[in-house]
């Protein structure tokens, strides 16, 4: 019996002393609001309180755990929030959003302004040779806007407040000159394509007429409405047979990867006609090798309605 007394012994101690620190972890989960706030009352009497120590501010870890388990180095402090601070963040937020639907509702009336802005046209070329003599002109004003670019470009990597990152956005010199080289590209194909309808007038004994025969937009470049009236060109330059004229135009659509917008029947036809020209040798010089990237353009899109041409 003393044995079992001996073994059981170590047991009893080891229960003993868990339920000992039971009470003396429950004895301080109840007694820490308490200290808390003595402590809070010691301090606002010297003038000086910690932060976070309100004795109202703390609450029992103990009561949120399962079965009222004591947790007694354990307490969660809860911090307290400014009314202040909390409204300025809401009122910052609310001025945030406020100038982002202003800038999106500017930028849609200024796109919106400038779709619906149509220019003066140009005066109509007297004949086919004053037309080439334009194409050659905004050729060389192409050439010079080019180079401001570049130059202007290089000012501004130079400056010391280029950023690989940001890019030209804090160079508004660079926005300006690129859309006044958009505005000189335009004037190129608008200057052939003048060409087209001066070919046009001409064999057919009209008076001289500019693009805004076909309801073309100057300064839209190939975009929007002005695709259409590429349809209207080439099908009218087909009817009255100005082979120049046709080239002109598909030039135009070609280079600006429009090939596949033009209507497919007027395409087909005209691509048809100037194939018979090659065949009898009837094109100009450098005719040939366009009629062939038009149709490589027309394959690659897959709008032939004919797997001859």
């Amino acid at each position: 019996s003393r044995r079992r007394d001996t073994r059981a012994r170590p047991a009893k101690t080891a229960m003993f002393a868990q339920a000992a620190s039971a009470r003396v972890a429950t004895q301080f989960a109840s007694a820490l609001p308490a200290a808390l706030a003595s402590r809070r009352r010691s301090s606002e009497s010297r003038g000086w309180c910690p932060p976070g120590l309100d004795s109202h501010n703390v609450e029992d870890a103990s009561s949120s755990r399962p079965g009222g388990a004591p947790a007694p180095f354990l307490f969660r402090v809860v911090a307290k929030r400014s009314a202040k601070k909390a409204m300025a963040r809401k009122l910052d937020k609310r001025d945030d959003v406020r100038d982002m639907q202003k800038m999106i509702s500017d930028r849609v009336a200024a796109e919106e302004a400038e779709a619906s802005y149509r220019p003066e046209p140009p005066p109509a070329p007297r004949d086919p040779a004053d037309a080439a003599r334009r194409i050659l002109a905004a050729q060389g004003t192409f050439q010079e806007v080019l180079a401001r670019m570049k130059d202007v470009k290089q000012a501004a990597m130079d400056s010391g407040r280029f950023s690989s990152v940001s890019g030209y956005k804090a160079f508004p010199e660079v926005a300006v000159v690129v859309k006044d080289l958009g505005v000189a590209k335009s004037a190129v194909y608008e200057a052939h394509l003048e060409r087209a309808v001066a070919l046009l007038v001409q064999a057919k004994g009209e008076p001289p007429a500019n693009l805004s025969k076909f309801d073309w937009v100057y300064q839209k470049g190939v975009s929007g409405g002005n695709v259409r009236c590429l349809s209207f060109m080439l099908a009218a330059c087909h009817k009255a047979n100005v082979i120049p004229g046709m080239m002109e135009v598909l030039r135009v659509a070609l280079e600006n990867e429009a090939v596949a917008v033009v209507d497919e029947k007027i395409l087909a036809r005209a691509v048809a006609t100037l194939v018979d020209l090659d065949e009898m040798g009837l094109l100009d010089e450098g005719e040939p090798q366009l009629l062939a990237a038009v149709r490589d353009a027309m394959v690659g899109s897959g709008c032939m309605l004919n797997p001859e041409y």
